[in-house]
């Protein structure tokens, strides 16, 4: 597993040199900031693009590219929550599998379940206030 966490011209450069080759839209997507969340699929490999919340701006969000080849993990980024996803999911697979993990898509699991869990709370406090307003409302109107 490889965690680029570097400017974009240093991930162009670096990502150049990958083999199997990344796509040149791959790279695009990943050094766009405004690139949405996606999945697809390639010849020798899978971007997904997910973004998580920002540590300071609870309505802002990072971007984490996770690139899942045959025999190994890419994932780029440049956000401080996104290495806390990174740690959070390091961890959990070093508990999971002490010596050695099974395939890169336990790797892009785990990434993507740390950023859900870490999501839950906010959720649920939507839904809270959406019960909130919605008890307001039947409240007012009778």
């Amino acid at each position: 597993w490889m965690d680029l966490i570097c400017d974009a011209e240093t991930f162009v450069m670096i990502s150049e040199h990958v083999r199997p080759t990344i796509h040149g839209l791959t790279i695009e997507d990943c050094v766009t900031p405004e690139c949405r969340e996606k999945l697809e699929l390639f010849d020798n490999y899978m971007l997904i693009v997910i973004r998580t919340t920002s540590v300071h701006h609870e309505f802002m969000s990072e971007k984490l590219c996770i690139l899942v080849f045959r025999t190994m993990v890419l994932t780029y980024h440049t956000g401080e929550a996104c290495d806390i996803v990174v740690h959070e999911a390091l961890l959990r697979l070093q508990k999971r599998h002490q010596v050695k993990c099974p395939s890169p898509g336990w790797v892009a699991h785990t990434l993507i379940d740390v950023i859900v869990d870490k999501m839950i709370p906010m959720v649920e406090c939507r839904v809270q206030e959406v019960q909130n307003v919605e008890s307001l409302v039947f409240q007012l109107g009778g």
